[in-house]
């Protein structure tokens, strides 16, 4: 039996992921894209990579057929493959006979070679309504794209709608049809979309009748790239559709180990009821801050943001103690919702930006009910060319728990490097593990993460980044909740 992924990539040597001629509306980024496949079982497998353009049509010509180890990884970087045409837009699906995990690395560079970097997941199957909590036009500078692409066997009609939040209009996009495999690029920087209004930050709703779908979007700005997956119902990957209750394993403010990290997190409302939502932002452990709480009411299909304005006592904050707990000192920890006033569903992300150092990474928050005792690690690096990895793992249980993480290289030759840690976690804590350093010189490969205990509870988040390069070397993944025993 062949299992399918969808990858949402881009590549070429000129801007690419956009409208046709439409170069400058991002910036003047030049695309590629990498990803990392992870083979979950015991036993090699095959798999196929077939690519679509555009248009939905694929391309025979570029097809890769290739195998993976067991408990393997491979790694694929779209550019070198020479059948894609130059430039190239589209989109990927991934068949294999093996359980199989993907993350997409989106990287970028402007006309005087800046890097910016994103990362985002491959999706195991869509959904006909999905979700994006954070949509920008003209927001200090940064400007948002997303990419939808039919996850079904037929033709769709996708329509998106626009909610606004603290700024912009509602708008209802026409609606387009897309082909089995194939995208479509929605950009919010182009001139048509000025009936957003000349700032827009709120979220979108997109809709697909019949086939399902999935979504990914990009943050950018004049310094960084930040990518998230969309939220769709029912799905297994990351983000589902929503839940009255979420969970963001990660949080900072102002971290002057990491370079003074900051964070915000963007609720969406996906309800049909306004609903007041309080916060509750709890550090890793005493010396990284103090417990602290905010408030704001959020309309149907809306979003706000929370944790920015709070943290440094800005006088346009929300009801919130952050502030007058933490007197601007450095905060490291996790973010949940301790109430919903209405119960009505949630989806949210965490942006993680570096000002100083110019990086920045998002990630979708998530609901506690995807929690469960393995989670699958695509990627992990320590000392690839400067680049390292660090695990943040939640326990979304209410009882301490003792996990096993086991690292397997991509290479034979790093094969050397494969080992097993263990760590314990405190209920409702997360706990960030630093494999720079820690695993083996060159290494890149993958993970796994479980719980000793059937009813263990694990969410998982991977940060990869090149600290001492100053550009946006900062990518964030989710890690792949697994149905085991």
């Amino acid at each position: 039996m062949k299992r399918i992924l969808a990858v949402l990539f881009v590549v070429g040597l000129l801007v690419s992921l956009l409208v046709p001629m439409a170069a400058s509306a991002q910036g003047g980024l030049t695309y590629e894209s990498a990803w990392q496949v992870q083979n979950l079982e015991n036993q090699a497998g095959s798999l196929v990579i077939s690519f679509y353009d555009e248009n939905g049509d694929i391309i025979p010509a570029a097809t890769i057929n290739d195998t993976i180890a067991a408990n393997g990884s491979n790694n694929y970087f779209a550019i070198k493959n020479l059948a894609l045409p130059t430039p190239f837009q589209g989109s990927a699906v991934i068949a294999s006979d093996r359980e199989l995990r993907v993350i997409h690395n989106l990287m970028a560079h402007n006309a005087q070679g800046v890097l910016f970097g994103a990362s985002s997941g491959g999706y195991t199957h869509g959904s006909t309504l999905v979700n994006l909590p954070l949509v920008m036009r003209n927001n200090s500078g940064y400007n948002t794209w997303f990419s939808v692409q039919n996850a079904g066997d037929s033709d769709t009609e996708v329509t998106v709608e626009f909610y606004p939040g603290p700024a912009g209009n509602y708008y209802k996009a026409p609606t387009v049809t897309i082909k089995p495999g194939g995208a479509v690029i929605f950009d919010q920087a182009t001139p048509g979309m000025s009936v957003l209004g000349t700032k827009f930050v709120g979220a979108v709703k997109i809709t697909s009748d019949p086939e399902p779908i999935v979504a990914t979007l990009v943050e950018v700005s004049p310094t960084d790239l930040m990518a998230y997956d969309g939220f769709g119902m029912g799905t297994e990957l990351v983000a589902q559709i929503g839940y009255a209750k979420f969970v963001g394993p990660i949080f900072h403010y102002d971290n002057p180990v990491r370079d003074e990290y900051w964070s915000g997190v963007q609720v969406q409302n996906v309800g049909t009821l306004p609903t007041t939502v309080t916060l509750e932002f709890v550090p890793h452990y005493a010396a990284n801050g103090v417990d602290c709480t905010e408030t704001q009411t959020i309309q149907p299909w809306s979003s706000a943001t929370f944790g920015v304005l709070s943290f440094v006592g800005h006088p346009a904050a929300p009801p919130n103690t952050c502030y007058a707990n933490n007197q601007r000192h450095k905060f490291v920890g996790s973010v949940a919702v301790l109430s919903n006033s209405a119960n009505q569903p949630l989806n949210a992300i965490v942006n993680q930006t570096n000002q100083t150092r110019r990086k920045a990474a998002s990630y979708s928050a998530f609901m506690e009910e995807e929690a469960t005792r393995c989670v699958s690690l695509p990627l992990i690096m320590d000392r690839n060319y400067g680049y390292d990895t660090n695990v943040t793992i939640y326990n979304a249980n209410t009882v301490t728990v003792t996990l096993d993480i086991t690292y397997t290289a991509e290479k034979p030759e790093k094969a050397i490097y494969n080992r097993t840690d263990t760590y314990t976690i405190a209920p409702k804590t997360s706990k960030v593990i630093v494999n720079g350093g820690n695993i083996g010189p060159g290494f890149v490969g993958s993970a796994k993460a479980c719980g000793r205990n059937s009813s263990d509870k694990l969410l998982a988040i991977v940060n990869e980044i090149r600290h001492a390069e100053y550009g946006d070397s900062f990518y964030v993944y989710n890690g792949f909740n697994l149905q085991e025993p």
